[in-house]
């Protein structure tokens, strides 16, 4: 088989208006994508984002949690616990793009620092982004265990990031 050169490609979410049902949608055209990519390059099985985390800065403001711009390393471990561990009501993560994200299937795959260097994303995110996996073998299981325990499913790397967080507890698995 002749090697077929990768092109990257994007889908853009927006977020939708309140009320609006979000997930069947983005379900469905995640699903879709994967799916259309899958059959185009034979074997295939595996998708990652590079997605914004635009919750972030306001949450460290809220915690009154002190960060330092210049130092990567700290910015990807409070990432990292803000994605695990931040909840809001009914026991869902607070960022809305995780939510969108874990609740289609989706696992906390890696995050970066400095990724997003536009004035919004230093902003927004302290320039920080996440990986989301979707793992087409494992995606129906992670979406089940998300649903039924809220639990938050990440690489042993995220989940180390996040326990570095001084007072952070790890989360079971």
């Amino acid at each position: 088989m002749p090697k077929t050169p990768i092109q990257p490609c994007s889908i853009r979410s927006q977020t939708v208006r309140p009320g609006w049902p979000a997930s069947s949608f983005g379900n469905s055209l995640i699903k879709q994508f994967a799916a259309d990519l899958a059959a185009e390059l034979d074997g295939l099985q595996t998708f990652v984002t590079l997605s914004p985390i635009p919750g972030l800065a306001k949450w460290l403001f809220q915690e009154k949690i002190d960060w330092n711009p210049d130092q990567p390393d700290p910015i990807k471990s409070l990432a990292a616990h803000y994605l695990i561990n931040a909840k809001s009501r009914g026991d869902l993560p607070i960022e809305p793009v995780a939510r969108f994200h874990l609740g289609n299937e989706a696992i906390i795959h890696a995050v970066h620092a400095e990724a997003d260097t536009s004035e919004k994303g230093r902003v927004q995110s302290t320039g920080a982004m996440v990986n989301y996996l979707y793992d087409l073998a494992t995606v129906s299981q992670n979406h089940e265990d998300f649903a039924a325990t809220r639990n938050v499913v990440a690489t042993a790397e995220v989940q180390t990031l996040a326990a570095a967080v001084p007072g952070a507890v790890p989360q079971e698995r």
